[in-house]
């Protein structure tokens, strides 16, 4: 499995996560998604790198789903304010059909069996 290590401040929404800002298909923790082959998956989660948590992903089946980039953006803050959030951006492909999951972990410090919340992304790729 692929692991990506990320952090957690807080989740946007009961299940539904926070669109991206690039062209991209948005998935939710909350029940099943269809996409296409060749599609571009995204989610959004609200962190503060601040933290020792640390988000990391685990993909079922590398042949269906892989990442292809993950992007962090600082919040807007006051000058000085130390611990300010941010929201981190993940963005995967779907590569060929077939049925997978992402989960993502609320780690901390790597300890894979050691995780606070979990998110699971069940995606349905059709042709």
């Amino acid at each position: 499995m692929k692991t990506r290590n990320g952090l957690l401040w807080m989740l946007v929404g009961a299940g539904a996560l926070s669109s991206c800002k690039e062209d991209c298909k948005t998935i939710y923790s909350d029940g099943v998604n269809r996409v296409s082959s060749g599609q571009t998956l995204c989610f959004s989660l609200k962190e503060n790198q601040t933290t020792p948590y640390l988000w990391k992903y685990y993909i079922s089946d590398n042949a269906l789903v892989e990442l292809l980039h993950d992007k962090y953006e600082v919040d807007k803050h006051s000058r000085g304010n130390t611990g300010a959030g941010g929201t981190h951006s993940f963005y995967f492909k779907a590569l060929a059909p077939g049925e997978c999951s992402i989960e993502m972990r609320h780690e901390q410090g790597g300890q894979k069996d050691d995780f606070v919340e979990k998110k699971s992304f069940n995606i349905i790729v059709e042709e």
